[in-house]
C-alpha cells in the first residue's frame, strides 16, 4: 500500500465522518506520498480531499459550538 492510497482513503473518510481527524491523517500521508511515491496522482487527490474534509470538519465543529452557546441554560 502506498502513501497516496492511504491519503485517498483517509481523504474519503474525512468527507464522511470525523473530518478533522481523518483529514489531518490524509494531509500527513499525502505529504509523504508527494515525496516518496513514484505516482503522485493519488497523493494529490488525497491532499485535496483532506483539505476539504478538514475544512468541513472545522466548520461543523464551530456550527455545533454556536448551537450550544446560543441555547438558553
Amino acid at each position: 500500500m502506498t502513501y497516496g492510497s492511504l491519503a485517498l482513503a483517509f481523504g474519503l473518510l474525512s468527507l464522511c465522518c470525523c473530518g478533522f481527524v481523518f483529514g489531518s491523517l490524509s494531509l500527513h500521508f499525502g505529504g509523504f506520498g508527494l515525496k516518496k511515491d513514484e505516482d503522485r496522482s493519488l497523493s494529490i487527490i488525497g491532499l485535496f480531499l483532506g483539505i476539504i474534509g478538514t475544512f468541513c470538519g472545522i466548520l461543523f465543529f464551530l456550527f455545533f459550538l454556536s448551537i450550544l452557546w446560543s441555547t438558553p441554560a
